[in-house]
Formats: C-alpha cells, sequence, structure tokens
C-alpha cells in the first residue's frame, strides 16, 4: 500500500511490471499528516474531488491493483467506485465501495483520538493500561511467577564443569 498521487504513476507502473502488487491509497494520506498540519479529509470540494478521480485513473492505468480511498464524501467514492475496474476499498469513504477497512486501535478504543467513521466498539485501552500497570509492580517487586524452564541438576554440573565455573 503507498499513499500517492498521479504524479507517482510511472512508480506504480515500474513496481506492476515488476509482479509487485500496488494498492493506491489516495484521498486523505495519514502517514502524511504531520508534515500537513493534522489528518485532514479529502475530496470536500469539486476540484479536490476531481483530483481523487483523476488520481485513481492514472493510478489505475499505470498497474495499481487495487484502490483505497479515505476520508472522502462517499459521492466522491461512488464516482470512484463507477469508474474503477479494480476493487476499491474505503476508509471513511462511505458504503458504495467493494470492501471497507479500519485501523483495529482506532475500534478498540487504544487511541485518544478517532476518526469520526471509526467509533470504537470497546475500550480494552483501559485494560491494557491496568495490565501494563500490574506487569511492571510483579517486575519491580521480583513476582514474576514459576519460571517454567529448568536444566537437571547433573547437566548444571556438567555445563559449570565445561563452563570452568566451580559452586
Amino acid at each position: 500500500k503507498l499513499e500517492l498521487d498521479r504524479s507517482f504513476a510511472p512508480l506504480v507502473e515500474k513496481l506492476a511490471r515488476a509482479g509487485i502488487p500496488v494498492v493506491a491509497h489516495i484521498g486523505s494520506r495519514p502517514q502524511q499528516a504531520k508534515m500537513k498540519g493534522g489528518y485532514t479529509s479529502a475530496g470536500r470540494s469539486a476540484e479536490s474531488a476531481l483530483r481523487i478521480l483523476h488520481d485513481a485513473a492514472a493510478l489505475e492505468a499505470a498497474g495499481a491493483s487495487m484502490l483505497l480511498i479515505e476520508a472522502c464524501p462517499a459521492e466522491v467514492a461512488e464516482l470512484v467506485v463507477e469508474r474503477a475496474t479494480v476493487p476499491v476499498i474505503g476508509c471513511g469513504a462511505g458504503t458504495a465501495c467493494h470492501g471497507q477497512v479500519v485501523v483495529l486501535n482506532d475500534l478498540l478504543g487504544l487511541t485518544h483520538w478517532q476518526p469520526a467513521f471509526a467509533r470504537p466498539l470497546a475500550a480494552v485501552g483501559v485494560e491494557i493500561e491496568r495490565a501494563a500497570r500490574v506487569w511492571r509492580d510483579r517486575v519491580r517487586d521480583g513476582d514474576l511467577g514459576e519460571h517454567p524452564y529448568t536444566i537437571a541438576p547433573d547437566e548444571l554440573a556438567r555445563l559449570q564443569q565445561m563452563a570452568g565455573h566451580t559452586s
């Protein structure tokens, strides 16, 4: 999966020719969020939506085996799906896509911020934090439970002799 736009079509073409399947991630590109001032949606103006349509067409023509469209209006994703001949997976892009993907950490409530399209289904983050604190305390107290791996006394004696250690 590569987050890119149509300017990277030559790269996608080279990868596809080499037999490397490329999932072209279009729309919002979260791995670039920090560089661009934060996570934002895409395709909310006619110009931005048209860029997504052009990106999808160019990257598919270059050999992308699948498109992943993230955080864009459902109507824009629907236009991409209507025109594409490869599967289109949505991530906060509406129900017209052939499939859906979401970051598991968002669904499990492991992050402090969740995108609107990925409301947490559980709050396991609280339990993970609790378990981590208990483990930290056990390590601090030397309470690591039974050690399951043993060496027979005669093997230990042989090891100590071979290692030049006497007890």
